[in-house]
């Protein structure tokens, strides 16, 4: 925005102009600063309200282990339990047909625990995706977000394929982008590895600008595959609460 510009008299005349026009152009530069730095801020930030701290510590993120686990580990270890916690619920919506079976497993009905994991990971994904595309989060989260969502994923792996090698586990619950990328192998030994920073940083190359949300995305599309050929409600309970969390 460029600020009005005052009216200058020429020559080099003071008089009563200089008490009118030095306040006016100070006012002029306050102006057009503030529009500035909101601009800027709106151009970085985009249209999320911003969340601060660790992806850890993210409300979503204690909701969803509340929902999934009944308790909130220490920061270090949600991702882990999360992960964990989703997969096996995951696997419990593919696996066991018989309601009552089910419910005596996971203290809750087939179609309530699609929904509840829906929201979870959808809410989850929602606090991670970037200002650009309505979510909390900005620049400066990018990296550390992708290695939370991978510390996530990476958790849920084993437990989805628990008779896979590990390379093949990663790749099921990766982006689809990785086995594509370039370094995709780099990417899936790194995971594999546990070094989640170096996964990220390679990773920060590969995904779009949803970044960690894209990952997290990226599981929700497995489950939605698990999940569908046992049924319409079930995938359907799942992916309507899943869908209805997204910014």
């Amino acid at each position: 925005m460029t600020a009005p510009v005052s009216p200058h008299a020429g020559g080099r005349g003071c008089g009563s102009w200089l008490f009118v026009l030095v306040p006016a152009v100070v006012v002029g530069l306050i102006v057009a600063v503030a529009a500035i730095t909101v601009r800027d801020n709106q151009a970085d930030d985009g249209p999320g309200t911003r969340i601060e701290g660790p992806a850890a510590e993210l409300p979503a993120v204690a909701e969803a282990l509340t929902s999934l686990t009944g308790a909130v580990p220490a920061s270090p270890e949600r991702a882990a339990e999360l992960g964990r916690a989703v997969a096996e619920l995951g696997a419990g919506l593919v696996a066991v047909d018989d309601e009552l079976e089910f419910a005596e497993s996971f203290d809750v009905l087939p179609e309530d625990g699609a929904e509840r994991l829906g929201e979870a990971l959808g809410a989850v994904q929602r606090e991670l995706s970037p200002g650009e595309l309505g979510g909390p989060r900005r620049d400066g989260d990018r990296r550390d977000d992708m290695a939370f969502a991978l510390a996530l994923v990476v958790s849920a792996a084993p437990v989805l394929d628990p008779g896979a090698d590990p390379q093949e586990q990663a790749l099921n619950v990766l982006p689809a982008a990785v086995p594509l990328a370039d370094r995709g192998d780099e990417i899936v030994d790194a995971t594999v590895g546990g070094d989640l920073e170096v996964a990220a940083e390679l990773l920060d190359e590969v995904l779009s600008e949803a970044g960690a949300a894209e990952i997290i995305s990226g599981l929700a599309g497995d489950l939605s595959d698990r999940i569908g050929p046992r049924g319409d409600e079930r995938l359907g309970a799942f992916q309507d609460a899943y869908n209805l969390e997204l910014p």
